[in-house]
């Protein structure tokens, strides 16, 4: 194996440890004068965090970079002191078993490319997400302050509520500026939009109207989930036709 060396730097072992070791006891001087609220720590912490990143980039960390790494070997640097050498910019292994590699890597990725087929989304992927996404800004509206200033029986069905809302919300945005389909994203919805309609039903509420706001939204988030769920398995099923034919 050889190396295409345009200027090796060397990596001196010892600098870059105890550099990485000053610049931990930084930070953990840091943390420590801001909790206990002193300046004089905070600011020596931050002087030692400066100090070891430049010993460490002195050091050559910047450029220790290496194909295969042992702990064994990084040990008998550390105890010799020996210097290694580094990777330089633009520096690239030449070896055959390199070659090949790259040669068949590039290979699979081409065939890889040549049978894929570019699935669009759904035709009606984007409406349901931007449904979705409305759904989750009534949901998150309708407990402002609740967690709070609320009672325990409110407070515990708003984190259920809002723990809805972060699923429903995640699988809205993957709908709306996904690639491809969202046949996962409409039944994870249409599962969130479910449980939270068990939850607006049997749930203990002491307001009607949250209540009937989980299951309004809940629904709709069913509808609209089985909606993507649905045609997301029709373009599928389309474009798996035309690989049959292929």
């Amino acid at each position: 194996m050889r190396r295409d060396h345009r200027c090796a730097p060397l990596v001196r072992p010892r600098l870059v440890w105890s550099g990485l070791v000053l610049a931990l006891g930084g930070a953990v001087a840091i943390a420590v004068g801001l909790i206990i609220a002193s300046v004089a720590a905070w600011v020596a912490g931050i002087a030692v965090l400066v100090l070891g990143g430049v010993v460490a980039v002195r050091g050559g960390i910047l450029r220790d970079a290496t194909p295969a790494a042992s702990f064994g070997a990084e040990l008998e640097h550390l105890r010799t002191g020996d210097p290694r050498p580094g990777t330089s910019p633009g520096a690239m292994v030449r070896s055959p078993a390199a070659r090949a590699d790259s040669v068949a890597t590039a290979e699979r990725v081409r065939r890889v490319r040549a049978r894929s087929v570019v699935t669009s989304a759904g035709p009606y992927d984007r409406p349901a997400g931007w449904t979705i996404l409305i759904g989750v800004l009534v949901l998150v509206w309708t407990q402002w302050g609740i967690s709070a200033e609320g009672t325990t029986t409110m407070r515990a069905d708003s984190f259920r509520a809002v723990a809805a809302a972060i699923v429903l919300g995640l699988a809205g945005i993957r709908c709306v500026a996904g690639a491809g389909v969202h046949r996962v994203a409409g039944w994870v919805a249409a599962l969130a939009g479910e449980l939270l309609v068990l939850q607006g039903v049997f749930a203990p509420h002491q307001l009607l109207g949250r209540s009937v706001v989980e299951v309004m939204v809940g629904a709709v988030a069913v509808l609209a989930g089985v909606v993507v769920g649905v045609s997301s398995s029709a373009v599928e099923s389309s474009v798996g036709s035309r690989r049959g034919e292929e």
